[in-house]
């Protein structure tokens, strides 16, 4: 009797299936595997290592590695302690070494930290293997070519001017009201309501974060806040602001004309009018125009003129990839309480590299506020220490 070659093609046909099948559960096997391969790869050395200080190392490191990008404020913190532990502790294996310097230099990468990442990757490459160390000096390489060009103004300065305790905006402490204005120039964008919305939303971050920063001097600061809209003035709209020099006229122009709208006969009644109502200890204004560009500020050094002091936020309200425009609000308000930059100082290439006033972090939160900052607002009546000059005006 022959075949039924219909029963053998349904044979044929059902080894053909079940062999794909068994190639896509292989493949997704891989995929797998490769998917996790850190945390196998971490499962194994934890169950290799040889004492109870190696296993809490890795376990750390472990878990540093699984939420470093959902939170990598508490990832380096977990890396911090294991840092101080290997570092403290009995000698460790350099394999083990190499990765907890090598990922905690992989974290401060990813916040924009780039002054730390060089040095925790090259104390990993003092204890990496061979190809390792390749890897590491490439990104070692790398970075560097990347603070080359952010550090182009790097040696426009040898001076630091502090300026505490000047102006309406004296000291970083007590209550400070805050006027909030969005204005609109000659090469303004409009200002819609959910993107003001979005602009105080990112200010209130700005608010907590200087909050924050002073609480760690000792200082308590209250935010009072009333929110203005300037974008039909005619006056204004022939104006633009900017950054340099050549703005500078445009930039005092705008803000007199803002105080005027609003009833004051200049910046600096406008600022004590504020002050007073909001019965606060300190006031400040604050500019914000809705298009990207460099933000400035204006402070008062040795006394106030009529112009006072104000600070321009030159920032669109749009998706960014960092804490761009926080950073800003937060980087041009210390400007006013006496901050002077520190990213064009030739002696603070990694002095306070941290520092907000200094590079900027991709998460505001990751910024700090360090002893120098802190003696220029007020906070700190000691003059710390510094491979440059400073001067209190």
């Amino acid at each position: 009797m022959p075949p039924d070659d219909s029963i053998s093609h349904e044979a044929a046909t059902g080894l053909a299936i079940a062999g794909h099948l068994a190639v896509c559960l292989l493949f997704a096997a891989v995929m797998l595997a490769v998917r996790h391969y850190d945390e196998l790869s971490a499962w194994v050395e934890l169950h290799a290592a040889t004492s109870p200080a190696e296993r809490n190392l890795l376990a750390q490191a472990s878990e540093a590695e699984r939420i470093r990008y959902q939170d990598p404020m508490a990832a380096l913190a977990e890396l911090d302690t294991a840092v101080r532990q290997l570092e403290g502790g009995p000698a460790m294996r350099d394999r083990l070494a190499a990765r907890l310097y090598t990922l905690r230099g992989d974290v401060y990468g990813d916040l924009y930290q780039y002054i730390d990442a060089l040095a925790d990757w090259q104390r990993a490459q003092g204890r990496a293997s061979p190809q390792e160390r390749w890897a590491l000096e490439q990104r070692v390489a790398q970075t560097q070519r990347n603070l080359e060009v952010m550090n182009k103004e790097r040696n426009n300065r040898s001076v630091y001017l502090a300026s505490p305790n000047v102006g309406p905006a004296a000291i970083l402490a007590g209550r400070i009201a805050v006027a909030y204005v969005f204005v609109r120039d000659r090469s303004g964008g409009a200002w819609g309501l959910r993107d003001r919305e979005l602009a105080l939303a990112s200010w209130g971050m700005a608010e907590a974060w200087l909050a924050a920063r002073a609480r760690q001097y000792g200082a308590n600061v209250r935010f009072t806040r009333r929110v203005f809209l300037v974008d039909r003035n005619p006056e204004v709209r022939r104006l633009q602001v900017g950054y340099g020099r050549s703005f500078a006229s445009d930039d005092a122009a705008v803000a007199r004309l803002v105080a005027d709208q609003l009833g004051a006969t200049s910046v600096l009644g406008f600022l004590y009018v504020l002050q007073d109502h909001a019965r606060a200890d300190q006031a400040v204004l604050i500019l914000h125009l809705a298009r990207d560009g460099r933000s400035l500020s204006r402070r008062c050094l040795v006394s106030c003129g009529p112009d006072g002091e104000f600070a321009y936020v030159l920032e669109a309200v749009t998706p960014k990839r960092w804490d761009r425009l926080a950073y800003a609000q937060a980087h041009e308000t210390l400007h006013l309480f006496g901050a002077d930059d520190l990213y064009n100082i030739r002696g603070a290439h990694d002095y306070a590299a941290r520092d907000i006033m200094n590079y900027p972090s991709r998460l505001l939160r990751a910024s700090t506020l360090e002893p120098i900052t802190a003696y220029a607002t007020g906070l700190q009546r000691e003059r710390p220490a510094a491979p440059f000059r400073i001067v209190r005006r």
